[in-house]
């Protein structure tokens, strides 16, 4: 039995923060068992995580890391506001 192939689609995504146009590949398919809930590492597992982020999200993933800086990214000075 041959493998059947998958009808994949160029999809521009723009980012809901910084509106950048991106443009993803990615077979329908796998969109659709995504959004029948495979997690969405395993429904693209040939997309990076930034890609990923954008199409779960609607984020790029430059804005995804302002938005959520890794801790040892973070200025110290954003905690003032826990001291009370």
């Amino acid at each position: 039995m041959e493998a059947q192939t998958k009808t994949r689609v160029q999809h521009a995504m723009i980012c809901i923060c910084c509106r950048n146009v991106f443009n993803i590949s990615f077979a329908v398919e796998d969109y659709i068992d995504w959004k029948q809930g495979k997690h969405i590492q395993n429904a693209f597992p040939y997309l990076n995580a930034g890609n990923r982020e954008l199409i779960q999200s609607g984020t790029c993933s430059s804005c995804f890391d302002e938005l959520f800086p890794e801790e040892d990214d973070r200025d110290p000075s954003d905690d003032n506001h826990l001291e009370q």
